[in-house]
Order: C-alpha cells, then structure tokens, then sequence
C-alpha cells in the first residue's frame, strides 16, 4: 500500500525532529537546575520511593519515567555513570517530544487541512527555545504529550459522545498531572466548556454531563492518590514565599571577610491591581515574543478574531479559545502571586495555539494585500522569514553560557574527596561534582565553598581561607573556591 504524500511528509518531519534532538542533546554544554532536580529525584526514587515522594515538591512521573529508562540501561551495565543518567532523562524527553508532536499533528487535523496542519508541526518543531527543552531533562514535553492527547480525545468525545474517548480523556489527565500539576487542565477546560454549553440550553447536556463525570472520575484515579499521599491538591512547593520578607543588612563577624556571590532568593515585582495591572500582559506578551518572534502577529490576530466570534465558532474552535484564555489566566494569577513567568509556563498556550497560526496569517495577509496572489507570496515571505528568524537559535549549543558549571564539577569530581561537603550557588556544580552539596550564603558544614565573583550578595567566609585554582581560564575568571578544612584536595582517580 503506497504511502500518502502527507503521511511522507509527516515522516519526513519526524526524521527531522529525530535529527534536531540528537543534536540539541549532543551539543548540551550543561543541563537546567530542573534537571538536576528531576535526576536526584529519580536515584532517590530508585531507592526509597516513599520518602523521595514525600521530600520533593515535584510529581513524580516524569522521574518514574526515567527510572524505567535507567531500568532498562541496566540491562547491558550495573553502575550507570553521570553522563548516562543524564541521557536517561534526555531520552525520554526527546521520545515524548516525537510522540507529542505525532498528536499535535492530528489536533490541529481538527482545526486546518492536514497540509496545513504539517506546516503547523514543523513550525512548532523549530521553535528555538522548545528544541533546547528536548534535548534536556525536564518534565515539560512528556506532561504535553498526555495534555495534547488529553485535548485530543475530548475534541472527539464532544463530537460523537462516546464514553470511551472521555474516559480515555481522563487517564490521559490524571497522567499527565502526575508529571506536573497543570497536567489536569483539560478535565477544567471540559467542566468549563460544559458551563459555556449549559448557558446555551444544549439538548446534549444530560450526554455531556454524564461524559464529564466520567472523565474527572478517570482522571481522579490516578491524580488522587498521589494527592492523598501528599495530603495536598496541589502538591506543589509553595511559590516565593519569601517574596513579601527583605534582606535585613548584617553586621561582618570579626573573623570573618565578606565576599560577594550571587545566591540571592528571585525577589518577585509584585503585581497590584491598579498601577501595575498592566505588567502581567506585558510579561506574557515579551515571553512570547521571544519564544516565537514573528509569529506573535498571526496568531494574536487569531486568537483576537476567535475571541470576538465565540459563540459562532466550531466546537473545536471554541474548546481551543477557552482553554487558551483560561491558561492566560492562570499565568497572570502566577505573575500576581509569584512575580514571574518563564518559557515553560507559556508553552502550552504556544504549542497549542499554533493550530491557528495560518488562520491568522491569513487574516494578516487579507489586511495588508488586496490580490489573491499577492497575499500568497506575501503569506510565504513571511513564514520564510519567521524560521529563517528561528535557524541561528536552533543551531546554537544550549546553555553555552553556563559551560564552566560543568567543568568546574567534573574538576571537583577528579580533585576532592569523596565525602568532601560543597557549599555551592547553583546545584548544577554540586551535581556534576557528584559530592554531598547544599545551596547556601554560609559555609557551615561545608569543605569547599564555591561562590561567584563580582556579584551583589555578600557571604560571610573565615579569614584567609585559601582559594584553590583549576587551571581552566572560564572556571577561574569567574568562580572562587575557598577551601574550608585542614584537608588538602586530594584527586579521586
């Protein structure tokens, strides 16, 4: 049976995303603090699951899923050293980016022809900031994968009504929030759009209503268990909750020098409700911005169009508005209460939105054109431009920046003890160093206290303690290693 030309091109697409993975993986200078934190979750989970999901705040999904890629590398060696834990995580990262990008292509089949739909996932495959979050060690694209096929079951329960694909809805939510929280948002989006139908005096409410009940019970099977465990809702740290203390000035200890680092708590701008209201869609708008640059235009102009045609719009059209205003409002809530929004906090609302990427270029080519085959190659100029825009980010090696973490840690991890006690500023160091470590602004219980140079904070050290040199020129331009005990480093291997 001869393949489909779409279906090559999907594949072809695919191949790419392979390829693209491979090499954002290979060319990583250092892997996020989330990371780190995914990955001593994971060998804590290997060893007392109970007590590594009592003490950390993350769910513990995405670690549960790299114990079983770490389970089944062990099959060929016993001991798995740092740099195949690390390719543990990366590989299920970079598999659950494949098999989402696999169920975006037929969510946005719902929404554009499937043509269009390829060009929708090939844009979301360049995406430069999203490719760097494959080739890493996080939660993020493995929570989408169950989200996407979450959105996706749903939009066809809504159309036939059929138990099974809202119950398959809900086993899809209830995983993915065991990978991160937001993971449930599809069962609120569903219990809102249920709201949005019943003001509408739909005769498929009783249907509906049942079909909803049905999906947040199968989603509760797996969610609430683990909230039961964590006697929480949301087990999730609690955010800045330092964000209303200030840094009191202390008084310098006799004994002791003040040094600067960098190991200060984010101090969140907080977000009134009248002068600083505006900040929040600021913030969002500027993430967004530099996460997809041009592509901003066409789909703010969509989702503005969607928006002031709901009640006219398809189903799946208004599921899809619904969901992204309601994420925009939990990210503004985040930035009233926390100060803050990152890259992953949006991504979402991107990879979702992007359904109606050439919906809006289209709409932007009918405002700037007046002939049909004007606005065509005015539409392919400016896709053209957008991944052109997109190139030199995607083919930049990740994390460059923070390149001397990695080498400071394999450096301490051939020159110091092996029970040596890292005081560090960023636990990247302390993991690559594979030594017991705390993030901290004094060095107590600590061997070797490693603090950045030329930044604001002050650290208070003993007198003269001697500083070590690593012979690096990037590591010793830029980071002190004080040395606190008698103990002279000595190498391991």
């Amino acid at each position: 049976m001869p393949i489909k030309p779409n279906h090559r091109l999907f594949l072809l697409f695919i191949l790419v995303a392979v390829l693209l993975g491979i090499f954002k993986s290979a060319t990583f200078r250092c892997i996020s603090n989330d990371a780190v934190t995914f990955l001593e979750f994971t060998d804590q989970l290997h060893t007392a699951p109970g007590a590594a999901i009592r003490a950390y705040d993350q769910h513990p999904g995405y670690p549960a899923l790299v114990l079983f890629a770490q389970n089944c590398m062990r099959l060929w060696t016993e001991n798995l050293t740092l740099e195949q834990k690390i390719l543990s995580g990366q590989m299920v990262t970079g598999f659950c980016k494949i098999i989402t990008l696999a169920v975006l292509y037929l969510l946005f089949c719902r929404f554009s022809p499937p043509k269009t739909a390829l060009l929708h996932i090939f844009l979301v495959l360049l995406i430069p900031v999203y490719a760097e979050n494959g080739g890493d060690a996080l939660s993020d694209w493995p929570c989408l994968m169950f989200m996407a096929t979450a959105l996706l079951l749903y939009l066809d329960g809504i159309r036939t009504y059929k138990p099974l694909s809202f119950i398959l809805s809900g086993i899809a939510s209830g995983l993915a929030y065991l990978i991160r929280p937001e993971g449930a948002f599809v069962v609120i989006v569903a219990g809102i759009y249920y709201a949005f139908t019943l003001l509408r005096k739909s005769p498929q409410g009783i249907p509906a209503l049942k079909c909803l009940l049905m999906m947040g019970l199968t989603a509760a099977l797996f969610a609430a268990p683990y909230m039961i465990y964590k006697e929480s809702l949301l087990p999730k740290k609690i955010l800045n909750s330092n964000r209303n203390k200030t840094v009191q000035a202390r008084q310098t200890p006799p004994a002791s020098e003040v040094i600067n680092t960098d190991n200060t708590l984010r101090q969140p701008v907080r977000c009134g409700f009248l002068p600083d209201i505006f900040k929040g869609p600021l913030r969002f708008i500027d993430k967004l911005a530099n996460v997809i640059y041009l592509l901003i235009v066409p789909i703010a102009m969509a989702l503005f169009f969607k928006l002031r045609r709901l009640a006219r719009l398809d189903i799946p059209d208004q599921v899809l508005t619904i969901f992204l205003a309601v994420w925009f409002g939990l990210l503004m809530w985040l930035y009233c209460y926390a100060g803050y929004i990152s890259h992953r906090h949006i991504m979402p609302f991107v990879l979702f939105s992007m359904a109606w990427c050439c919906k809006g270029l289209a709409l932007l080519a009918r405002r700037c054109c007046q002939n049909t085959d004007t606005r065509r190659r005015f539409a392919w100029v400016f896709i053209i431009v957008a991944i052109v825009i997109f190139i030199p980010k995607l083919i930049r090696p990740a994390h460059a920046d923070k390149a001397h973490y990695t080498a400071l840690g394999l450096w301490l991890n051939n020159n110091i003890p092996q029970d040596a006690r890292l005081g560090v500023f960023d636990n990247r160091i302390g993991f690559y160093a594979q030594r017991a470590y705390k993030i901290r602004r004094r060095p107590i219980e600590a061997d070797y206290f490693i603090v950045r140079k030329n930044s604001e904070d002050a650290v208070f050290l003993p007198k003269n303690a001697p500083k070590l040199q690593t012979g690096m020129e990037s590591v010793d331009q830029a980071i002190d290693i004080y040395q606190l005990t008698a103990r002279r480093p000595t190498p391991t291997r």
